[in-house]
């Protein structure tokens, strides 16, 4: 969805305009970077709000041992802030650590008022130049 229908509030209400705000909501989550708290002072009340969206410093999680919490990480921030996405799971390309990247499929099904719907996005972290590249895949 771009900016301009945003602003000028001509959004069509259909799955492929829903389809463009659930990316546009799930890059913004990936993109976005978590407080560092420390340890036992976050209050309770404050666990699934907003003050805590976003990754957890990501520079400790860039190594293949380390890539679960990363993983963990998104489908957590997607359960708590993407109601519209259920059933998520995660799949890692095994060969993108190699080379400072995080490659990962991500399949839910897409809840609407049309009804539900698959949807898989191919998505690209790289942690050298710090891109997150999340797209619709054709293949559902």
């Amino acid at each position: 969805m771009s900016i301009m229908a945003k602003l000028t509030q001509t959004w069509r209400p259909d799955m492929d305009a829903l389809r463009d705000a659930i990316i546009d909501n799930v890059c913004g989550l990936i993109s976005s970077r978590a407080p560092i708290w420390a340890n036992g002072t976050q209050s309770q009340a404050l666990d699934q709000t907003i003050a805590n969206i976003g990754l957890r410093n990501v520079t400790r999680s860039q190594s293949k041992s380390n890539s679960d919490v990363i993983v963990a990480d998104i489908a957590d921030l997607i359960a708590r802030f993407e109601p519209r996405l259920i059933q998520v799971e995660i799949d890692v390309d095994e060969d993108s650590y190699q080379h400072n990247q995080l490659k990962f499929r991500l399949s839910a099904v897409m809840h609407s008022e049309q009804g539900d719907e698959a949807i898989v996005l191919d998505s690209f972290l790289d942690f050298s130049r710090n891109t997150l590249d999340v797209r619709k895949s054709n293949l559902v």
